[in-house]
């Protein structure tokens, strides 16, 4: 899956695009994009999907080898649901909250307050249970 590469290049990058995007102010591509690539949700779903396409790719690129058996299938499913089980989740949002928090990768983006408020949320959430 060459959309892995990708998404891992813009998950390794992200700090820099947004500022280079900051800087284009005056370009509504560039606005346009910025919008879409801060918002909250977006940049969660990166986080996950960093982590979760590289074992996708794996099951993707064991169902297209030359011939593959059809007692292969099952278990090379299985295999792949378990590793997705909940700690791939939280190793994601675990990166993202500390990316997030004091210190943090982003943490000198004022715009990504509303973020930062909403994953000490989940915290909080995660700490009550």
């Amino acid at each position: 899956m060459s959309f892995n590469k990708a998404l891992k290049a813009a998950h390794e990058d992200l700090d820099s695009i947004l500022l280079c995007l900051c800087e284009l102010v005056d370009d509504a591509t560039a606005n346009g994009l910025l919008k879409k690539l801060k918002a909250p949700d977006w940049i969660a779903a990166l986080y996950i999907f960093t982590d979760v396409l590289p074992v996708l790719s794996l099951l993707s690129r064991t169902f297209q080898k030359g011939s593959i058996s059809f007692n292969q299938i099952q278990p090379s499913i299985e295999i792949t649901v378990a590793s997705l089980q909940v700690p791939e989740l939280n190793k994601a949002l675990s990166n993202l909250t500390s990316d997030f928090g004091e210190g943090g990768r982003f943490h000198f983006l004022s715009s990504f307050r509303l973020l930062r408020e909403f994953l000490k949320e989940q915290e909080q959430c995660k700490s009550s249970m």
